[in-house]
C-alpha cells in the first residue's frame, strides 16, 4: 500500500513540474447565486506558479466592487483540464462618494467599512472557490463554485470556524484567456 501510495504522490508531482512554471491568465465571469435575479457579472486574473495560484475575482454591481482575493493550489492534469481549491477574503470598494469606502464581509454576511484596504482584507470573512476547468490554449472554460466560511478571516484564524456554509454558496463559469 505505502509503495502505491509513493508512486501516486511521484506521478503527481512529476505531472505538476511538467506543466508550464508560470500562467497568467484574465476572463469574464459569471456568477449564480440562488435565484435567477441574482446574476452577477465580473473580471478575473490568475496568476499560477507550478501548483500555487493566486486568484482576483471581482463582481461588479451598482457602484461598488466586490473582489475575493484567494490563493490556492491548482492541478493541471495532462494539459487538457484544471482542478483548484483556493481561499481568501472578501473585500468590497465602494465608490458612490467622493472618497472611497473599504468594506468587508462580516459573519453575518453584511459589508462593514473600514479605513484602509489592509483593514478590510485582515477583517474580511474568508471564502472558498473551487474550480473545474476545460483547457482548449489559449482560451479555457472554468465551473466554479464559491462558498463563505461560518466566520473565519485572517482576524481569528484561530478561534474562526471554518465550516462553509452551502446555502450562501455562488455558482460560477467562467471564460478564460490565458497569456502566458
Amino acid at each position: 500500500m505505502r509503495s502505491v501510495f509513493a508512486l501516486l504522490i511521484l506521478l503527481f508531482l512529476a505531472t505538476a513540474l511538467w506543466a508550464h512554471p508560470v500562467s497568467v491568465g484574465l476572463g469574464s465571469t459569471f456568477l449564480f447565486g440562488n435565484q435567477y435575479e441574482d446574476i452577477e457579472m465580473g473580471g478575473e486574473m490568475r496568476i499560477s506558479y507550478y501548483l500555487f495560484e493566486s486568484t482576483l475575482a471581482s463582481v461588479l454591481r451598482r457602484e461598488r466592487l466586490t473582489t475575493l482575493m484567494a490563493g490556492g493550489l491548482a492541478y493541471t492534469i495532462m494539459g487538457v483540464a484544471r482542478v483548484s481549491l483556493a481561499m481568501g477574503p472578501v473585500v468590497q470598494l465602494d465608490y458612490r462618494d467622493v472618497f472611497f469606502d473599504w468594506r468587508y464581509m462580516d459573519s453575518s454576511y453584511h459589508y462593514t467599512s473600514v479605513e484602509s484596504f489592509s483593514e478590510a482584507y485582515y477583517n474580511g470573512l474568508i471564502n472558498y472557490r473551487a474550480y473545474v476547468e476545460a483547457i482548449l490554449f489559449p482560451l479555457s472554460l472554468s465551473l466554479t463554485y464559491q462558498v463563505p466560511t461560518l466566520s473565519a478571516s485572517f482576524a481569528n484564524f484561530k478561534e474562526g470556524d471554518f465550516s462553509p456554509v452551502w446555502e450562501r454558496g455562488l455558482w460560477g463559469l467562467t471564460l478564460f484567456y490565458w497569456l502566458l
